[in-house]
């Protein structure tokens, strides 16, 4: 997926989506912004926290999600698209946009 099309699909998020992408360096999906917000909040029993940091490429948030982690965000959302490299999630209930902003200062440091 190309860098526009992510920052595209992180700019225009309802905050009810999660959009992952497969990552060849990590070999894992990795989501961005309001994305990895999202990966985090719907699965607190799962500690996201080592795979959790700030992209100064993308200047947002980033989480790999890992196979354990995938399944359970599969189980908990709505799977709207599953391609090759590409997933799209969807929740029914926005984020709390402050408390995202509050959580993506801490990581930029």
């Amino acid at each position: 997926m190309s860098d526009d099309v992510i920052i595209k699909n992180e700019v225009m998020n309802d905050g009810m989506t999660l959009h992952l992408y497969f990552s060849q360096m990590f070999g894992e999906f990795v989501a961005y912004g309001f994305s990895a917000y999202v990966a985090c909040c719907k699965c607190p029993s799962i500690d996201m926290r080592p795979f959790l940091s700030y992209s100064a490429h993308f200047q947002m948030p980033k989480v790999r999600v890992d196979g354990k982690s995938l399944k359970a965000l599969k189980r908990k959302l709505t799977v709207l698209v599953d391609e090759a490299g590409y997933m799209r999630l969807h929740d029914c209930e926005p984020i709390d946009e402050d408390k995202y902003e509050e959580w993506a200062n801490m990581l930029r440091g």
